[in-house]
This record gives C-alpha cells, structure tokens and sequence, in this order.
C-alpha cells in the first residue's frame, strides 16, 4: 500500500532476453496510482515508461525492453494514498495477442 510515509513502492523484474513488459495496476486500486519503469530503483536512474489514469484511477503500461534489471515504481498521483494490486506479464515476441509463461521459443 502506499502511505504518507511510504510514498512509492518498488519492484524488481530481471529479464533474461529482449521482452515486453506488461504491467498495470487495473485491477484492483482505490486511489489514484501512477506507474513507472525505471533502470535504477531509487535516484539517479532514467525513467523508460511512464504512465498515469490509462484505466480509470488505475495505470498501465506495455513496453519492449531489452535483458537486464529494470524496476517498477508505484506511486500515489500527488498525495493520493491507498491500497493496490499489481499486474504483471510479459511476451517474447511483439507480435503475440496474448503474454506467454516462457520465451524460450519464439
């Protein structure tokens, strides 16, 4: 959840090969959430994908990233405060209708 004193929180993802990311608190929020993926957990990383009210108060994003450690922030819009659910898959291939369990053949 995030809280006053917990204004983001953080996830880790490690990507063995080129993938898309999927990741969406669409599901379930009841606050306002904004989502970003970024190539530093805190300070002094780049942002790769941002993204705010894709699904009502909840975010979304969809991006193609290259192998490594990427991370995902959730944070509130402004001082919004509150409980959610994240999503998360991934796809191998950019041309796949629906995220798969394994990118070993694509």
């Amino acid at each position: 959840s995030i809280t006053a004193s917990t204004p983001v929180v953080v996830y880790s993802v490690y990507l063995e090969q080129t993938a898309v990311l999927y990741v969406d608190t669409c599901g379930f929020t009841n606050f306002d959430t904004t989502l970003g993926i970024w190539n530093s957990a805190c300070g002094g990383g780049q942002p790769i994908a941002y993204n705010d009210d894709w699904c009502g108060r909840g975010s979304s994003i969809s991006v193609q990233l290259t192998p490594g450690t990427y991370f995902i922030h959730v944070r509130g819009y402004s001082t919004h405060t509150g409980i959610f659910e994240l999503q998360t898959s991934y796809s191998c291939s950019s041309n796949q209708t629906a995220p798969s369990d394994s990118c070993s053949n694509y």
